[in-house]
């Protein structure tokens, strides 16, 4: 799959994603920690796109090992964010993960993030 048709595959998903969160309640406006998921082949891929991230200030990294996992991406990465859940922020910090994966050549699965169905000053930013 070409960046092109995956940027656009990642787009349509994420807001798919984004309605059905507004369709329970949510505020995309409140601010919460938004994680992107990559599977990696190896430790050492994992640990660099972690380093990676961590040093350009993309957000925080965790790397963790699941040998459960029969397939050949055993070491996953969480990239976590802290950003409103908005169609924009959402759309360009996916855009970027999935240009990160093809970069280093590893597999972005998305990202998550809690419903805020509230917004009180702690959440305005």
């Amino acid at each position: 799959m070409t960046l092109v048709d995956a940027l656009l595959k990642s787009s349509d998903a994420d807001r798919d994603v984004l309605r059905k969160n507004r369709e329970l309640g949510d505020n995309p406006l409140a601010l919460r920690p938004l994680d992107f998921l990559f599977y990696a082949s190896s430790k050492e891929k994992a640990d660099l796109v972690a380093s990676f991230c961590t040093d350009n200030g993309y957000g925080d990294a965790l790397v963790s090992h699941r040998p459960d996992n029969k397939e050949a991406s055993q070491w996953h990465l969480l990239v976590r964010i802290e950003a409103p859940a908005t169609e924009a922020v959402v759309c360009s910090l996916s855009g970027l993960m999935e240009c990160l994966a093809h970069l280093f050549k590893i597999e972005y699965d998305g990202w998550g993030g809690a419903i805020v169905r509230d917004v009180g000053p702690a959440n305005l930013g």
